[in-house]
């Protein structure tokens, strides 16, 4: 008899899961009865996923469908609903299918979530983020235009979080800059970036987003481009409304003609012999090297990075170090 209940329960249960899955997860959940002779029929209901035991699957899934099954659960009678880390053991695809139930559920609600992903923060909007510091005080980011939010949701993948995290931020355009910014910090200090705090990230073209986020944090960042052809004039009008004395600052190659990306500048900032040097090189001419380098970018930068002989970085490279 009590078997029987059991089953008719274990029933009605999955008939309401299967009316509710799409809300929990893209897989089948349901509850079936385990008649090994270990288990007495108090303990014999067990959840299943995709038909696999549920302690059997992954602690991301886990998570994920006990934390979608705890707010549906309670959200209905509650105005303010607190998430932990929904990011623990998931990866960036499960994590990307998880939000959006999680807004759906919690839809009209006050909705907390504490992360340390990036792809959370950005996704859920910045303008509504609080940071907490060491010291335990909290920071809004309120002046954030509509178009950076709405940037950052769309392409999440930005790690604004190194920002938010750092000290100050060294924004360079790809990998080749990085690594030359590291390793003039590393001549210069004798140590990385990072030892001090100072976190050099690529953001490809969109340093004015991140400036503009790092103007809400007050974060002191320098602002790495190429000049492209564009005279300093130019390029501070460019970047006019989202420069701010002693806090954010641009830093480009002076010379429209020599130093349109980084590659001529280190060639004319350096003599031949030292530079294959460093390279491992065996460029005739300063052309040559200026053709070579920028057409091996990383693999030229990275030599520069790990030789034994230093080159004389060039000024607009030194002022960011």
């Amino acid at each position: 008899m009590k078997s029987s209940t059991t089953r008719s329960l274990s029933k009605t249960i999955n008939e309401r899961l299967r009316k509710d899955n799409g809300e929990l997860t893209d897989r089948e959940l349901s509850l079936s009865i385990d008649i090994s002779k270990r288990y007495t029929w108090e303990s014999s209901l067990v959840a299943h996923l995709d038909g696999l035991p549920f302690q059997y699957i992954g602690k991301g899934d886990q998570n994920t469908v006990k934390t979608l099954l705890a707010i549906g659960r309670h959200a209905d009678d509650k105005q303010i609903v607190m998430v932990e880390e929904p990011e623990t053991h998931l990866s960036f695809a499960k994590l990307r299918t998880l939000l959006p139930r999680i807004t759906k559920l919690c839809g009209g609600k006050q909705v907390i979530i504490a992360t340390h992903s990036a792809y959370v923060l950005n996704k859920l909007g910045l303008d509504g983020a609080i940071l907490l510091g060491p010291t335990g005080a909290a920071t809004r980011i309120t002046d954030l235009s509509d178009e950076t939010v709405s940037f950052f949701k769309r392409l999440p993948g930005h790690d604004t979080l190194r920002l938010v995290l750092a000290e100050g931020a060294i924004l360079v355009e790809g990998s080749s800059d990085e690594l030359i910014v590291q390793r003039a910090y590393r001549d210069k200090h004798g140590k990385e970036p990072l030892d001090d705090g100072v976190d050099v990230i690529s953001v490809g073209t969109s340093h004015k987003r991140f400036m503009e986020l790092a103007a809400g944090l007050g974060r002191r960042t320098w602002a790495v481009r190429d000049n492209d052809g564009k005279s300093a004039e130019e390029m501070q009008t460019s970047f006019d409304g989202y420069l701010v004395e002693n806090l954010i600052t641009l830093h480009h190659g002076e010379s429209p003609q020599d130093e349109r990306t980084l590659e001529p500048a280190i060639v004319n900032a350096n003599n031949l012999p030292d530079l294959n040097a460093a390279l491992g090189a065996d460029y005739g001419t300063e052309e040559d090297a200026i053709k070579g380098m920028t057409g091996s970018k990383t693999e030229s930068a990275l030599r520069i990075y790990e030789s034994a002989t230093a080159i004389e970085m060039p000024g607009y490279i030194k002022d960011v170090c």
